[in-house]
């Protein structure tokens, strides 16, 4: 039975091109969807994070250059296909917390106002997100039972 199975997979995957409506499973990444922009901004900021706990020097250089390519990493992702009101809500209030980290980091704007401000602002648009969900949740439950 095993040797059946092998051989009709193995004719599966030899013929698989004859196949009309089989889904192109391996679209192309675009540019912007490359691994490294990804790791490489994670990877500065937890260096710099070492590099602030051990007490090294350009700590704060690389804190904040990788707190920089995050941001623009999550801008060139957000803008890559239309967003909804609750998605630009918690868009700007995650840019306006990274931005007051940079500058807290980075600049050695020290203020603890400030990085309040920017956790207001990002609560804010988490809020506005989860409840926007919540209610788009309800309406959709509501469709599907006046359904049947």
């Amino acid at each position: 039975m095993y040797v059946g199975c092998k051989y009709y997979f193995w004719k599966v995957i030899k013929f698989s091109e004859k196949i009309l409506d089989q889904f192109d499973e391996d679209r192309d990444r675009r540019w912007f969807e490359h691994w490294s922009l990804v790791f490489v901004p994670l990877f500065l900021f937890i260096l710099g994070l070492v590099f602030r706990i051990m007490h090294w020097p350009f700590a704060s250089l690389l804190i904040a250059s990788g707190l920089g390519a995050i941001l623009i990493r999550n801008v060139i992702f957000f803008f890559s296909k239309s967003r909804s009101f609750a998605e630009w809500a918690y868009f700007i209030g995650r840019m306006f917390l990274v931005t007051t980290l940079i500058l807290h980091f980075g600049l050695r704007f020290y203020s603890i106002r400030s990085i309040f401000i920017g956790l207001c602002v990002f609560f804010v648009g988490v809020l506005i997100y989860w409840l926007k969900r919540d209610i788009g949740d309800l309406n959709q439950s509501e469709n599907l039972e006046d359904d049947f």
